[in-house]
C-alpha cells in the first residue's frame, strides 16, 4: 500500500519541499524579527492552509479524472485544511488562545510517533529519534507552561524551524524513491 501511494504522490513531492521551506521561514521569522509575532504567524498559517487545501483538492480531482479512480481521504484532508485556514482567518482570537495548546498536543503526539518509528527494527533511525525526543520536549514545554510568554514564540518558531527541514528531508527522500523506481522501470524494459 505504501510504495502505491508514494508512487502516486511522488510525482508532488516539491509541493513538500516547498511546505518545509514556508514552515522553515515562518518559524525563522518568529525566532529572529521582534515585529513579527505569533498573531502574524497564525494569518500566515491561515492562509498556507487555505492554499494547501486548494491544492491538495485539485491534485486529488486531476488523479481522480487521469486515472478514474481516487482516494476520499484526500479531499476529507483538503476539505479539513480549507476548513481550518478559514477558521484561523476569521476567528483569529479563538485561534491565538487555542494555537499553542493544540501546537503543544501535535508536540508530543508527533514525537511518540517518530520515537516509536525511529526505535522499529524496520526503520531504525537515530535522526527520527532524536527528532521525537525534541518534539517531545518542545511538547512537554509548550503544553506543561514552562514558557514565559514572551519567549513562547521563540519555541514555536525553533519548532516550526525544525519542522520545516524534517518534511523537505522526507520530500528528498521521496523524490529519491521515485528516480530510484523510475530507474529500476526503465532497466526493466
Amino acid at each position: 500500500y505504501l510504495s502505491s501511494m508514494l508512487q502516486k504522490f511522488s510525482s508532488y513531492w516539491w509541493f513538500l519541499t516547498l511546505s518545509g521551506v514556508l514552515f522553515s521561514a515562518l518559524g525563522a521569522m518568529l525566532l529572529f524579527s521582534n515585529e513579527f509575532g505569533l498573531s502574524d504567524l497564525l494569518h500566515y498559517l491561515g492562509f498556507v492552509l487555505v492554499g494547501m487545501g486548494v491544492f491538495t483538492g485539485i491534485i486529488n480531482y486531476v488523479m481522480m479524472r487521469k486515472e478514474s479512480h481516487y482516494d476520499w481521504r484526500w479531499f476529507a484532508l483538503a476539505a479539513a485544511e480549507l476548513a481550518m485556514g478559514l477558521i484561523i482567518l476569521f476567528n483569529d482570537n479563538w485561534a491565538e488562545s487555542t494555537f499553542i495548546q493544540m501546537i503543544g498536543v501535535w508536540s508530543i503526539l508527533m514525537g511518540a510517533y517518530l520515537i516509536y518509528t525511529g526505535l522499529k527494527k524496520t526503520t531504525k533511525s537515530i535522526i527520527v529519534t532524536l527528532s521525537g525526543v525534541i518534539s517531545l520536549a518542545f511538547g512537554g514545554l509548550i503544553f506543561f507552561d514552562q514558557m514565559e510568554e514572551g519567549n513562547l514564540h521563540k519555541l514555536v518558531g525553533l519548532y516550526a524551524v525544525l519542522l520545516g527541514i524534517f518534511v523537505i528531508n522526507g520530500s528528498l527522500k521521496i523524490r529519491a524513491w521515485k528516480v530510484n523506481h523510475e530507474t529500476k522501470d526503465t532497466l526493466s524494459e
